[in-house]
C-alpha cells in the first residue's frame, strides 16, 4: 500500500471492494471484545512513542463508557444505569506487527500492547450531560487536517449490551472501561495513509473534547 493517498474516500472504497475488510456476521450477532492492557495507559497531551519495530502506528477513532458500579448478572433493564460516563478512546495500534501476529487468531498481542498505547481523555463526561449518547459526531485530524469522520451511531452493539453480556457469570468493577470498536474509516489504514514521526492527532467527539496527542517513531 502507499504511504498516502490524495483521495482518501476512493481509497477506502477500494479497500472495501476487495471484500478482505467486511465484517463478519458475528459482529453482529455477539459482543466482540478483547481485554486491553490496563497497564498501557496515556493521557491528553503525552508522547506516544511506538515500540522500535513498527514502521506504521495507526490511531483508532473510538469512544469508550466507563462503569460506575461494580456488579454481576446485570440485567438488560438495570445496564444503562451502570454507565457512569464518556469518554475519548485512542486504541493505538502497530498495524504492521499486528498484521503478522493476528495470523495466530489469538489476538493482537504486541501489535496493541505497549506503553501508553491506550489513551483515554481529555475528560469523564458523566452519563447524565450526554442526551443522547448513539448520535454523537466523530472526528480524527492530523497536524490540522481532517482523516476521519464518522458517528457514535455506527456501534453494532450499544455499551449497556456490552455490560450484559461481559456481567454474565462474571463481576464488572467500578471503573472499568469498555470501548467501542473503531469506526468505519476511523484509521489510517483503512484510508490508505501512514502517520509520520512527530505527528500530532487529534481525535473529537461532540460533547465529549479533542484528545490531543503526538507521535514519535523510531528512525
Amino acid at each position: 500500500m502507499a504511504d498516502t493517498s490524495d483521495d482518501p474516500e476512493s481509497e477506502y472504497e477500494r479497500l472495501v471492494a476487495t471484500g478482505n475488510y467486511d465484517t463478519p456476521p458475528v459482529f453482529s450477532e455477539e459482543v466482540i471484545y478483547y481485554t486491553g492492557d490496563h497497564t498501557a495507559i496515556s493521557g491528553p497531551g503525552e508522547l506516544i512513542v511506538a515500540p522500535p519495530e513498527t514502521r506504521q502506528l495507526d490511531y483508532e477513532l473510538e469512544w469508550a463508557a466507563i462503569v460506575g458500579r461494580t456488579a454481576r448478572n446485570v440485567g438488560p433493564q438495570d445496564a444503562e444505569a451502570a454507565i457512569f460516563g464518556y469518554t475519548i478512546l485512542n486504541d493505538w495500534s502497530c498495524r504492521d506487527v499486528q498484521s503478522v501476529v493476528m495470523a495466530s487468531r489469538l489476538g493482537p498481542a504486541r501489535g496493541k500492547d505497549f506503553d501508553g498505547s491506550n489513551t483515554l481523555g481529555p475528560c469523564i463526561v458523566t452519563a447524565d450531560e450526554i442526551a443522547s449518547p448513539y448520535s454523537l459526531d466523530m472526528t480524527a485530524r492530523v497536524n490540522g487536517e481532517e482523516w476521519s469522520r464518522g458517528s457514535t451511531s455506527a456501534m453494532h452493539h450499544t455499551f449497556a449490551d456490552a455490560i450484559t453480556y461481559l456481567s454474565s457469570g462474571r463481576t464488572v468493577y467500578a471503573g472499568e472501561v469498555i470501548g467501542s470498536g473503531t469506526v468505519l474509516s476511523g484509521s489510517p489504514f483503512e484510508i490508505g495513509k501512514r502517520l509520520k514521526d512527530g505527528d500530532q492527532v487529534e481525535l473529537e467527539v461532540a460533547g465529549l473534547g479533542v484528545l490531543r496527542n503526538r507521535i514519535q517513531l523510531s528512525n
